[in-house]
């Protein structure tokens, strides 16, 4: 791995270091996080529309996810680090395929579900969402963009994420 991104992921260690020696820093930053971690609510895309089951399955989610707590860790790292990532857990159609062709023993239902359209909204909508700390986190470029994440934790385990796994928040957009 590059330097830079080793040096920028070093940066973040250490900010967040002061973020946990300082008990001033920290008490402000905190009550920077939890002013803008304010209370939220969900309402349907479409006026028109009550979508209530939708609303309340939001509610759900937000509810088994401790949504509000997430989002407390996660704007503590854009105060301190500039930056903030959350991991969106989904079954992907590759994975839902695998997981099918592993466990499915009889071929005829196998032949059924491998038949079956899994681009359904329910089939693939994400199950969890996890805060990570944003100083074990690299981000990897081709010359215009990001193309994945990796996390180092201990500089011994390295995940690698997908762009499409994670959220990207960030204080300041170049």
């Amino acid at each position: 791995f590059s330097s830079d991104s080793v040096r920028y992921v070093n940066y973040k260690k250490t900010y967040m270091n002061y973020y946990k020696a300082v008990p001033e820093l920290t008490a402000l930053i905190n009550k920077v996080a939890s002013d803008v971690n304010e209370e939220f609510y969900f309402e349907p895309l479409e006026k028109k529309q009550s979508n209530r089951n939708r609303v309340k399955q939001a509610e759900v989610f937000a509810q088994n996810v401790n949504l509000s707590m997430t989002n407390f860790s996660t704007i503590v790292d854009i105060i301190t680090t500039g930056e903030g990532y959350g991991w969106i857990g989904k079954i992907n159609q590759a994975q839902l395929k695998e997981i099918l062709d592993k466990y499915s023993k009889n071929v005829e239902t196998k032949e059924v579900l491998m038949k079956m359209d899994f681009s359904d909204e329910d089939a693939l909508k994400p199950r969890k969402y996890r805060y990570i700390a944003s100083s074990t986190m690299e981000n990897k470029f081709d010359e215009y963009e990001v193309t994945h994440y990796v996390q180092r934790v201990n500089n011994t385990d390295v995940k690698r994420f997908d762009k499409d796994e994670i959220i990207h928040y960030k204080f300041y957009d170049e």
